[in-house]
């Protein structure tokens, strides 16, 4: 069984794309953390910061991912960053569809989701965003003064993309038919709120409340060991002892027979 994992850390964001001040802090440190983590449990780990984080890498490494994993195999991919939406109307209906903010340009949901669907039936994909409007970029995909939103407004981007494609379902749990591979997927905010970059519940580094949030629960090693279920209620929690205005969830696809979410974290 193959273990590989990818993770984006972006905190410097091209200018010439994004427009000025779009800078975070924490978001490198967030990635260098998790890559840790996914290296203590046995991943091939594939670390890119800022500049490196850019749409062509992360378009190769999907696409080797999809052709390479074969079923058993596990996929990791942790991002921190910016994120950003849009809304638009279908048939009547009002609807978002979202972004992961790479170094060098956004990356729609549904762009993710037509990647995933190359994934072959048995590959186990575990997705940790954290980045504002977090929830669905991997398929369709009062605040104290200290945090900042990860969030870059879309309408504000000098070359904005043209999206024609709808949002998927939302569901906690979905059988989609156009995805093969089973996927546990983290996000550190729902679609309609922000996620924060503040400091580290442990050195006070800067780090993204999400990330900060499984650095504090892994502080007693003995949680690492817990399942992914488990995992999402004690992030929830610390999340939640905050204060912060910011809702993780949890969404599984094509893994829910199987109790994917049962199973140990990254295993």
């Amino acid at each position: 069984m193959k273990k590989v994992s990818l993770h984006f850390g972006i905190k410097h964001f091209d200018p010439e794309y994004y427009g000025p001040d779009n800078d975070l802090r924490g978001c490198e440190n967030d990635i260098l953390y998790l890559a840790e983590v996914a290296k203590e449990k046995g991943y091939d780990t594939n670390v890119f910061l800022s500049k490196e984080a850019t749409y062509s890498k992360y378009v190769e490494f999907m696409t080797k991912m999809g052709e390479e994993l074969v079923d058993g195999d596990i996929f990791l991919f942790t991002v921190s960053c910016h994120g950003t939406y849009e809304d638009y109307e279908e048939n009547g209906v009002e609807k978002r569809r979202t972004a992961l903010c790479l170094h060098d340009r956004i990356v729609w949901d549904y762009e993710t989701r037509e990647m995933l669907s190359k994934f072959k039936e048995g590959v186990n994909v575990i997705w940790m965003a954290d980045c504002c409007h977090a929830r669905d970029n991997f398929k369709s995909l009062g605040a104290e003064s200290f945090g900042v939103p990860k969030f870059v407004e879309f309408k504000s981007l000098p070359h904005p993309d043209n999206a024609e494609k709808a949002l998927h379902g939302s569901d906690a749990f979905e059988e989609a038919e156009d995805l093969k591979c089973n996927i546990v997927a983290y996000s550190s905010s729902t679609e309609q709120q922000v996620s924060y970059d503040m400091q580290s519940f442990v050195d006070k580094r800067p780090m993204g409340l999400f990330t900060a949030s499984i650095e504090k629960i892994f502080q007693k090693e003995e949680n690492k060991q817990l399942n992914y279920f488990q995992i999402f209620k004690r992030i929830g929690e610390q999340i939640a002892k905050t204060g912060y205005p910011q809702t993780p969830k949890l969404q599984v696809v094509n893994g829910h027979k199987d109790k994917i979410t049962y199973r140990e974290f990254l295993n």
